[in-house]
C-alpha cells in the first residue's frame, strides 16, 4: 500500500479554518438568496422526472404555459445548446458534469 499524498499547504483539511460567514449564520443574520426581493423578480420550478429509467417520447407543456403567473416553461427543444466549458492552460477548475439537463431525452 502507498503512502498518501501530503495534502497542498492551501488545503484546509486537518486545519482551524476561520469562517468570516460563520458568525453572521449562527446568529441568523446572514442574507441568502433566497432573502432578496426585487420587483418584477421571476421564480424557477424545477419539476423532475417521476421514473428512474427511460426515455422521453412526449412532453406537453400546454397546461403549464396557460398556467397565472407562468412566464416560459423551459426544455430541450426551446433553450438551445448548453454551454460546456473546456479545459484551458493552468485552469483546473472546470465543472465535470457529463450530460447537462435538457441534453438529450435520456432519463436516468
Amino acid at each position: 500500500m502507498s503512502t498518501p499524498e501530503p495534502l497542498p499547504a492551501t488545503s484546509p483539511i486537518g486545519r482551524d479554518t476561520p469562517r468570516i460567514d460563520g458568525p453572521r449564520k449562527v446568529t441568523g443574520l446572514a442574507k441568502y438568496t433566497s432573502d432578496f426581493m426585487f420587483p418584477g423578480m421571476l421564480y424557477a420550478v424545477p419539476v423532475e422526472a417521476t421514473i428512474a429509467n427511460g426515455k422521453l417520447l412526449m412532453l406537453d407543456t400546454a397546461v403549464a404555459e396557460k398556467m397565472s403567473g407562468v412566464r416560459a416553461v423551459l426544455h430541450g427543444a426551446n433553450i438551445g445548446k448548453i454551454f460546456r466549458s473546456t479545459q484551458a492552460p493552468g485552469f483546473d477548475r472546470v465543472c465535470e458534469e457529463r450530460r447537462p439537463p435538457f441534453e438529450d431525452d435520456v432519463i436516468r
